[in-house]
């Protein structure tokens, strides 16, 4: 029998908030305020996702924080700034968040014309004061927009994914607009462009190219960011020392988040101690100096702003094995489980002085995919319910991507949602009623 400290979850460096265990069940410690999680999934139902927008600024002051204290490590004069990137949780309450920050070196990334009408729609004059980065592919009504916010003042970095989009934006464009090279950094990634164009586009634009850009995914090892950052010496040893001390390194992601890190070094000052170093033999050989680092860092910003909660509804018995089948869907609510078998940091809210049993994890769609655990050394540890109780288990950091991936598999709709703010106020948000689900298929009411 499993005692009740397997179930102390551990928590990612620098997240604001504990889960404690309190006569046998999870109690969240946040801002100060207590919330027991089986009277926030009684009251409100489940599946549910319980979010904490103001997490997403503390998560941003701690990669400050780690930057600060590896440049005072390294002893060198170095800048960053933190672009969010609207893919990872465009929620409303998180992009509030961000617009609404007080660091001026705090902006936005935009991947294509849907996130920036998402802004345009609702931030209008605030995102005057943020510095945009726009990414993806350039679309006609794509480039158009970017182009009238160039023409409004607005502080724009029109970032190149290939040659063929300077040749289109020169070809309707005639002022200046400060630009970005997106360069592929080899191996899987299929964005940005090819070192050999990506010097060629820059001597083209040498005055205007205000902005370097990698893309190493997550996690990235340091081998990876050292190899990668080392690129952009054939880019700059063209260019003179004023070019050079005015640009800006984007060094994208990569910066692993809690449940993907071995070593649990990589969640901090370490990550900015390699890029530091890498950009430090840069500059070695270049004419100038680059001092300026960017990063966007989704994941490690976003995961931490939402716990999902799911419940037990069926306890089955095949071959020897139990199976708990859940209110939710790791297809439709955590699609990442399903679609890059990431594995979560999970555990009981309840009944943790129960009887525990070894069990699979199954979802509650028909399709044979929607399974947390898919073999036998997978199988959790959770308790036997009692008949006349039920079993919540708690998901953790599941504010990166889930919401944006999640689909409508089963006719299932959007999982409940709350938001706690920095208050210690409860507030019930986004509740998808089955009706606008099946609007989505072509039904009317």
């Amino acid at each position: 029998m499993k005692s009740d400290t397997a179930y102390q979850a551990k928590l990612p460096i620098d997240i604001p908030y504990k889960f404690v265990n309190q006569n046998r069940k999870m109690v969240l410690k946040l801002y100060g305020h207590s919330f027991d999680l089986e009277e926030l999934a009684l009251d409100f139902g489940t599946p549910l996702d319980v979010t904490f927008p103001n997490v997403i600024i503390s998560r941003i002051d701690s990669i400050f924080s780690n930057f600060e204290a590896a440049v005072n490590k390294k002893g060198v004069n170095m800048q960053l700034s933190y672009f969010y990137p609207m893919k990872v949780n465009p929620r409303k309450e998180l992009m509030s968040e961000i617009i609404n920050c007080s660091k001026k070196s705090v902006g936005i990334e935009i991947g294509d014309i849907f996130e920036l009408k998402l802004l345009l729609n609702n931030f209008p004059s605030e995102i005057k004061h943020k510095k945009l980065i726009f990414h993806g592919p350039k679309s006609k009504d794509y480039l158009e927009q970017i182009i009238s916010l160039n023409e409004r003042g607005f502080d724009v970095v029109f970032v190149l994914e290939d040659p063929s989009e300077l040749k289109t934006l020169k070809s309707i464009y005639k002022k200046r607009i400060k630009f970005g090279i997106r360069l592929n950094t080899g191996g899987k990634d299929r964005f940005g462009m090819s070192l050999d164009d990506a010097v060629h586009i820059a001597s083209l634009i040498k005055t205007d190219l205000a902005l370097l850009h990698l893309h190493f995914g997550e996690p990235a090892s340091f081998d990876k960011l050292s190899k990668g950052i080392s690129l952009l010496q054939v880019i700059l040893k063209n260019f003179d020392e004023g070019l050079i001390n005015d640009l800006l390194v984007d060094v994208g992601g990569g910066m692993a988040f809690y449940d993907q890190a071995r070593d649990a070094r990589h969640d901090s000052q370490e990550y900015f101690e390699c890029i530091i170093d890498a950009i430090e033999r840069l500059n070695m050989n270049s004419r100038g100096r680059i001092t300026h680092l960017a990063l966007e860092a989704g994941r490690w910003v976003a995961a931490p702003t939402q716990l999902t909660i799911f419940k037990l509804i069926e306890v089955k018995r095949l071959n020897g094995k139990y199976r708990y089948v859940m209110d939710g869907s790791f297809i439709t609510d955590l699609p990442d489980t399903w679609g890059i078998n990431k594995k979560w940091s999970m555990f009981p809210i309840n009944m943790l002085g129960a009887k525990n049993v070894k069990t699979y994890i199954d979802g509650v769609t028909c399709d044979s995919d929607d399974m947390y655990t898919k073999n036998e050394p997978e199988l959790k540890y959770l308790p036997k319910p009692d008949s006349d109780k039920n079993l919540f288990i708690c998901i953790a950091y599941t504010g990166a991507y889930q919401d944006t991936l999640g689909n409508h598999h089963c006719a299932i709709p959007d999982a409940k949602k709350i938001l706690i703010d920095k208050t210690g106020k409860v507030k019930r948000i986004n509740m998808q009623r089955f009706e606008d689900m099946q609007r989505s298929f072509g039904y009317n009411d």
